[in-house]
């Protein structure tokens, strides 16, 4: 997502926003996008702290836009990491996949 936002947007924040107001307008779960579960950056075993390989992410978005992603995500029963996830998974898999990147990138 690093790698594409300075294609069209002028950081990750103004993409993030473009993304989400997409996701919720065009609605994908209602045409058979299955949800994606995200996962913890960090884990417990034996007691020991440790890294997982997965990242955190924070997308900030104007209150108004945060407000409809909380809104959507109590609508359809998944919590907002699992909806903001499942966006970002759309987004990369199915609006910008990677030979469209390297397209626009050309």
């Amino acid at each position: 997502m690093k790698m594409i936002a300075p294609l069209e947007w002028r950081s990750l924040t103004g993409m993030f926003q473009d993304m989400m107001t997409r996701f919720l307008a065009t609605e994908p779960w209602k045409h058979g996008l299955l949800w994606r579960k995200p996962r913890t950056a960090l884990t417990f075993q034996d007691g020991v702290a440790g890294r997982t390989g997965w990242e955190q992410v924070n997308i900030q978005l104007p209150p108004e836009l945060a407000e409809q992603v909380e809104h959507a995500a109590r609508g359809v029963g998944v919590s907002k990491a699992a909806f903001c996830y499942t966006a970002m998974f759309w987004w990369i898999q199915y609006i910008y996949p990677p030979k469209a990147v390297k397209r626009l990138s050309q």
